[in-house]
């Protein structure tokens, strides 16, 4: 979610989503699974077929198949936002799937892999760099928060001391998270750091798709 360029002296936000159809995984293969969704990337089109009748066929702003590397979704929809939040303005990015569904591997991926890095780390390079190389007149402040809800509890990641957290409503009526820690990052290694910690902290299960879901 965020302001597209155009839109931005407009009030209304700018909401678009991105599907991506990842490969079956090995075990699936072992067992004869066989592949029903196919995307049609020029218009944009996921198709579902079934084992008879027509196929179900969604629109959407973005679709990513299988031959799609993780740099493809960070510089196409990603990297406007990006841009987007550095002008000043509003810009929210979340995964949505089922456990299994690939929402780490593209959020996160592999840390320190260049090719398997997800969106989270080649923000955390793109933004400094982008500080680097910004003219000396201009001063920036980065800070983070990590929370997780989970079972419909509210807890901080960088808190040492894991207790629920409460989610009030302001008097402009958007909402926050009482209690949060939001902390500086003057480095691009500190956000790492700050990943790591919270991460470590994350509520995970295994599940019939996912050894470390949460």
């Amino acid at each position: 979610m965020g302001k597209d360029a155009k839109d931005k002296k407009g009030d209304a936000e700018n909401i678009k989503v991105a599907v991506r159809v990842r490969p079956l995984f090995t075990k699936e293969i072992d067992r004869g699974d066989k592949e029903c969704v196919d995307c049609d990337i020029a218009s944009s089109q996921v198709i579902v077929r079934g084992e008879a009748g027509a196929p179900y066929m969604w629109t959407f702003d973005y679709v990513f198949n299988k031959t799609f590397m993780q740099n493809d979704i960070f510089l196409q929809v990603v990297h406007p936002m990006i841009e987007s939040t550095m002008d000043g303005f509003n810009s929210t990015i979340f995964a949505y799937g089922q456990s299994g569904s690939g929402k780490t591997h593209t959020m996160t991926g592999v840390l320190g892999d260049e090719k398997m890095e997800g969106i989270i780390p080649r923000s955390f390079h793109y933004i400094f760099d982008r500080i680097k190389s910004a003219p000396s007149t201009t001063t920036w402040r980065v800070f983070c928060s990590f929370l997780e809800l989970y079972n419909g509890k509210c807890r901080d990641l960088l808190c040492e001391q894991q207790i629920s957290l409460a989610i009030r409503e302001a008097a402009d009526k958007s909402f926050f998270v009482q209690d949060l820690q939001i902390q500086e990052c003057k480095f691009e290694t500190e956000l790492f750091l700050r990943m790591e910690e919270g991460t470590d902290r994350r509520l995970v299960g295994e599940t019939d798709l996912n050894a470390h879901s949460s």
